[in-house]
């Protein structure tokens, strides 16, 4: 580490809320696209359903993509689209009904608002603009 490097201003560490927001995205992903690839796969074996090929696709993207960003989000990137995923997912598996849809909805709930509290780590700039501009922006709306 040289001296220059000492000088620049480093990112806060992660917190905790968006560890545990990357994790359940993480898990989430790799557990529905099991589970949506396992019965999919049961409905190709029942006789007149057809081939559920597209549906696999479907669930498999869905799955895959959630998986994705988690880890995006782990790494500062991303948070407005997994905010947004995690809002529309939260809201179809709350109105499915089913206590798993419910469990798995207030977890997505859960993501959301771990996403917007830790909004500051996300616009965190080395030179501080970010932090201002939110800083004139407020002082705005107030005035």
């Amino acid at each position: 580490m040289t001296l220059r490097d000492a000088d620049k201003p480093q990112r806060p560490r992660r917190p905790l809320l968006l560890e545990l927001a990357s994790a359940f995205m993480i898990v989430n992903g790799l557990l529905s696209t099991s589970a949506s690839a396992t019965i999919v796969m049961k409905l190709g074996e029942t006789p007149g359903v057809g081939d559920p090929g597209v549906l696999l696709l479907i669930t498999l993207a869905i799955g895959i993509s959630t998986i994705v960003l988690g880890i995006l989000i782990r790494y500062a990137r991303a948070w407005i689209v997994a905010l947004n995923v995690a809002a529309v997912a939260g809201f179809l598996e709350l109105t499915a009904g089913s206590q798993p849809g419910l469990i798995v909805g207030l977890l997505d709930v859960f993501v959301v608002l771990a996403l917007l509290m830790t909004r500051p780590w996300f616009t965190w700039s080395p030179d501080g603009a970010a932090d201002q501009d939110a800083a004139e922006g407020a002082a705005a709306e107030g005035a």
